[in-house]
């Protein structure tokens, strides 16, 4: 049973979180984001690419990919990207938006204790998003939503407004 408890954590121990696997991408530099450790080899079309760590148990690489489909793999995670500029993206692939669109990790993170925590609501997500908008769109202030990343992914989406969940799901995160 321990055996199979590490297991899960070393598979968890490396995701990537930007782009998302079926994504279709815009041609140009893709920033690649990942949770990551110092041994995560990062492939491109089975060919190794250098990474830079972007913090504690982060790595970033600037990808330049020809048009077509890619295969990206981090450790035992594989995805697949499409870029724009030759023939069609295969179907049910979604564009990805990435989001924040240009900032560094520490615009939205600081290494605290050897690990990456996201800093305050008002100087990360209200730095950028206008807080006399919100509640337009949400039911509740932007005080009781504190963490945004609860209901939408804060490295890029291939949905809407960077939601995780539809609202009925979103709601029972803390609604039941």
């Amino acid at each position: 049973m321990q055996l199979r408890s590490h297991f899960v954590v070393a598979v968890l121990a490396f995701q990537i979180l930007r782009p998302l696997d079926q994504s279709i991408l815009e041609s140009g530099t893709v920033k690649l984001v990942a949770k990551a450790g110092d041994t995560a080899k990062l492939l491109v079309d089975g060919k190794p690419v250098a990474t830079t760590k972007a913090g504690p148990n982060a790595l970033s690489a600037d990808l330049t990919l020809a048009p077509g489909t890619h295969g990206i793999t981090l450790d035992a995670q594989k995805i697949e990207v499409f870029v724009k500029g030759s023939g069609s993206a295969p179907a049910g692939w979604e564009v990805f938006r990435p989001h924040p669109p240009s900032a560094s990790c520490d615009a939205c993170h600081v290494a605290k204790e050897g690990a990456w925590s996201v800093r305050p609501y008002d100087s990360s997500c209200a730095g950028c998003h206008n807080l006399a908008k919100f509640p337009q769109t949400h039911t509740h202030a932007a005080t009781v939503l504190e963490e945004c990343q609860l209901c939408h992914n804060p490295h890029g989406s291939k949905a809407r407004f960077h939601l995780k969940f539809t609202k009925e799901t979103a709601c029972k995160q803390c609604h039941g």
